[in-house]
C-alpha cells in the first residue's frame, strides 16, 4: 500500500518552500506595504463614496480614483494646517 500520492508530496515541498519564503524581509515588506496601501484605499472608498465607478474603461477608473485620492489629500491637508494653526494660537506670543 502507497503511503501518499508523488502528486501530494510536491505539494507538500512546494508549501515548505513558499514558508520559508514568506520569512524573508523582502516578503515581509512587501505585506506591510499591500496592508498599507489597502487601508488607504478603504479610507477613501467610505469618506469619499468611491465605491462605484461612474465613469467608462479604464481611464474613467483612473480619473475616478484620481479624483478621490486628491479629496482625501486636500482634506488630510487642510486637518493639518488647522491642527498647526490650533497649537500656534495656543503657544501665544
Amino acid at each position: 500500500m502507497e503511503r501518499t500520492h508523488p502528486r501530494h508530496e510536491e505539494d507538500y515541498q512546494d508549501c515548505r518552500r513558499s514558508r520559508r519564503g514568506q520569512k524573508k524581509r523582502w516578503f515581509r515588506n512587501g505585506q506591510k506595504w499591500r496592508t498599507g496601501c489597502e487601508g488607504r484605499i478603504s479610507v477613501v472608498k467610505r469618506r469619499h463614496g468611491l465605491n462605484p465607478c461612474r465613469y467608462r474603461g479604464e481611464s474613467g477608473m483612473k480619473r475616478w480614483v484620481g479624483l478621490g485620492i486628491i479629496a482625501h489629500n486636500l482634506i488630510s491637508r487642510s486637518n493639518a494646517i488647522s491642527k498647526q494653526a490650533k497649537q500656534a494660537n495656543q503657544s501665544g506670543p
